[in-house]
């Protein structure tokens, strides 16, 4: 099946949080999958409906034999699809989240952060190889 995604996604870890906006007490935790240009993925454990806006906060965490480093990010969003998942007999939920209302920069600018820092892990790791 080809890619349905126009724009480069990259794999990260981190922890997301989402607050619908029609019940924003309400809370759902899950672990980020990857994020790109137009949205993010998570894994949660309750079931979320689809076309829920919602309000998101999640810390991205980058983590090296170097060093760790974490990249805090917020918006808002729709839940645009949801599939159910099971490993080790555990049931969770993959959830495709789009961004609403976010400027294109601060996107661009979250993934060539994120590219820069891998980069730059990289080449602190091939230096220590040679040395």
């Amino acid at each position: 099946m080809p890619e349905k995604r126009k724009y480069l996604r990259l794999a990260v870890k981190g922890n997301i949080a989402l607050h619908p906006e029609s019940d924003p007490a309400q809370t759902f935790k899950g672990e980020l999958v990857d994020v790109g240009f137009s949205g993010l993925g998570a894994i949660f454990k309750e079931l979320i409906e689809t076309d829920l806006i919602v309000q998101f906060k999640c810390e991205i965490k980058i983590e090296f034999k170097t060093g760790n480093v974490k990249i805090p990010f917020s918006g808002k969003g729709i839940i645009v699809n949801v599939r159910d998942m099971i490993k080790n007999n555990i049931r969770s939920y993959r959830c495709g989240l789009k961004f609403i209302d976010m400027e294109k920069e601060i996107i661009t600018r979250l993934l060539n952060s994120i590219q820069s820092e891998m980069n730059r892990q990289k080449r602190q790791m091939q230096k220590k190889k040679y040395l």
